[in-house]
């Protein structure tokens, strides 16, 4: 037929002779056909499109399973694999060829094939199937490496040509166990947030109450049933109701400081988050996070308190500061330091800026002077600066942070404003320079008539036949005239060695001349005392370099010091000791002793001891003046030590 040819070239005749019923047919070039096989064509042109439909749906289906997300196993009815569609090689990691012929059971745990095989069994009885639950007993399958993973899975029965056919469906929800599981721990987490590290409450479009939590409660001293169905506004202080309610009302996102009234009454100062829920969430409902800010608050006011106290005093003392972060790249300056250097605040500070302040003399020594503290050595130093063509004086001093390997971290500093203490150092030294020539002057004055009446008092004692009174009155003038002299010349070698006037004259000299030459100059004062008198010098010659002069000086001070400070009867020790390169010689006696409180003075110019009524010989205070200075420009030390008054010195 498909040639088109007539049907009855395809039938045979009857055996009679008598047309068949091809005699009766026409073909398609006009011949008749019989109603018979016009019916069959009918029936095999139904056939051919059935098959045509069947072989279509059999490659939909085969597509379907192809392309399948989840794997598509079939098993007969001795649990062998039948079908393995492309998921199902991915997802037990065993190519089809492989797994065609294979058991079902290469594919389960073995905790769960006998439970399988029963549910197989019970399902080929009943046809009742099972979807395998999800959560902790849902079912698990084995890849071909032995790894166990959760699967969901649905099993089918077919009978094709009398063969029963099982088909599973199977969804690897590895993947989606871990995101539920996820989603739990972070719903719990959330939870557990929301409830301690936050008050929360929700409240309507009306402003009620409609829940908080137990830390919200807790802030206001209630409970959460109190709470619930109160309006939030009675909770809030008057000054501040209408603007929360204004958000409220309009559904505002919100994040603003109020204060709050606690059971008791307190005020409580909060930070509240507000947002209204947007669509689709319950309508006009409001969730606020609130935190109370009540200590946060009084800190922050106790720190700009100390702040400004600290900027007051440090206007009042003129002392700025800085302190810089290198990590932050953050160099801060305090007001008073802006004020001091002149530089308007927000100006950007660099090291320019600094240093075009420095007084353009001063500006050498000053980078020298931080470059080395940028190399780790101490910054204290005092500079000009010149601000608004005004010279001033500062003290500056900086303490630098390093890091192991001497990478620059920060550092702080401070700037003073010394301008009023150059002044008045300038001031006192210049007034210590007049006094320096007033004293040479008086001493160069006082010096003058001394040599002639102490001449006219030797003149008297040489006359022969006075009376004892006269000659007592000379003893008298010739000894208050050498105390005289002697006080001037000091005067004049102090005068003359803070002028810096005195030379020494160096000579190689043995020690126990110099001190027997002292002896000797004391020795009227100390027999008139009626002290005794030890000296001990070492066995063998000790030589120095000094002059022997201004040595002989420094002993006979100590000398008559020791004498005139000792009570009648007392005792006098000189020792001379070696020790190393250094000579010590000492001076010491039983007398007056000298206060603790004196000790660090008893150098200084016009410093004396208490005088007594009994204790009044004392000098103007200038014998040890001298001595200290005079040891010193022989690069000696000088010491004073005693135990207190009365102890001895």
């Amino acid at each position: 037929m498909a040639n088109k040819q007539p049907v009855e070239d395809e039938l045979p005749p009857h055996g009679d002779g008598q047309p068949g019923l091809a005699d009766h047919a026409r073909s398609d070039s006009g011949r008749p056909t019989s109603p018979a096989v016009e019916h069959l064509q009918e029936e095999l042109r139904l056939v051919q499109q059935a098959l045509a439909e069947s072989r279509e749906k059999e490659q939909l289906l085969a597509g379907l399973i192809e392309s399948a997300m989840d794997a598509i196993i079939s098993v007969d009815e001795r649990q062998r694999i039948v079908l393995f569609n492309p998921r199902a090689e991915r997802m037990f990691g065993l190519p089809v060829a492989d797994a065609l012929g294979q058991s079902l059971e290469m594919f389960l745990p073995e905790a769960s094939r006998q439970k399988h095989a029963e549910h197989i069994h019970t399902f080929a009885r009943t046809g009742v199937s099972n979807r395998y639950p999800m959560g902790p007993g849902c079912a698990h399958g084995r890849r071909a490496n032995g790894e166990l993973f959760p699967v969901e899975v649905s099993i089918s029965q077919i009978n094709v040509q009398g063969r029963r056919l099982f088909t599973a469906i199977l969804r690897d929800v590895s993947q989606r166990m871990h995101d539920e599981q996820a989603l739990r721990e972070n719903e719990e987490r959330l939870a557990l947030f929301a409830a301690t590290t936050f008050e929360g409450i929700v409240i309507s479009k009306r402003g009620r109450i409609l829940d908080c939590n137990e830390q919200f409660a807790r802030m206001l001293g209630s409970t959460v049933k109190e709470l619930t169905g109160r309006l939030i506004g009675d909770l809030i202080v008057p000054e501040d109701r209408e603007r929360i309610a204004e958000n409220i009302r309009f559904g505002r996102e919100s994040i603003v400081e109020h204060a709050m009234l606690s059971k008791d009454g307190r005020r409580i100062l909060v930070e509240a988050h507000g947002k209204t829920t947007p669509a689709g969430a319950p309508a006009g409902r409001r969730f606020t996070a609130v935190r109370d800010i009540t200590g946060r608050k009084q800190i922050e006011q106790a720190l700009r308190d100390s702040q400004a106290d600290l900027s007051h005093a440090q206007s009042v003392a003129r002392i700025g500061n800085w302190r810089l972060n290198i990590q932050r790249n953050e160099l801060h300056w305090s007001d008073e330091n802006y004020r001091l250097y002149g530089i308007p605040q927000g100006l950007p500070l660099t090291y320019e800026t600094f240093l075009a302040t420095v007084h353009p003399d001063d500006r050498a020594y000053v980078d020298k002077m931080w470059q080395a503290c940028l190399q780790g050595k101490p910054y204290d130093i005092e500079h000009r600066l010149v601000v608004d063509g005004e010279v001033k004086w500062v003290r500056q001093k900086a303490e630098l942070e390093f890091d192991e390997q001497g990478q620059l971290l920060g550092g702080f500093g401070t700037s003073q404003d010394i301008t009023g203490l150059k002044q008045a150092e300038l001031e006192l030294l210049e007034a210590d320079r007049r006094k320096d020539e007033f004293l040479a002057m008086l001493a160069h004055e006082l010096r003058n008539p001394l040599t002639p009446i102490r001449n006219a008092a030797h003149v008297l004692g040489r006359l022969e036949g006075q009376e004892p009174r006269v000659q007592w009155a000379q003893q008298v003038i010739e000894r208050q005239v050498g105390h005289l002299i002697r006080l001037v010349d000091d005067l004049l070698d102090v005068s003359r060695i803070v002028r810096g006037k005195v030379a020494l004259k160096v000579a190689r000299i043995e020690v126990a001349a110099v001190v027997n030459q002292a002896l000797d100059m004391a020795r009227p004062l100390i027999d008139a005392m009626g002290h005794r008198v030890a000296v001990r010098l070492p066995e063998q010659a000790v030589y120095l370099e000094g002059d022997p002069v201004r040595l002989a000086q420094v002993l006979l001070n100590l000398l008559d010091n020791a004498a005139k400070y000792t009570p009648a009867g007392g005792k006098i020790q000189l020792d001379v000791g070696i020790a190393g390169p250094v000579i010590e010689i000492k001076v010491c006696d039983n007398g007056m002793g000298i206060p603790a409180e004196l000790l660090p003075q008893v150098f200084d110019l016009f410093k004396q001891g208490e005088r007594t009524l009994d204790r009044s010989q004392g000098g103007l205070g200038i014998g040890l003046t001298l001595v200290k200075a005079l040891v010193e420009m022989h690069g000696g030390l000088l010491e004073a030590l005693s135990t207190g008054a009365g102890q001895g010195s």
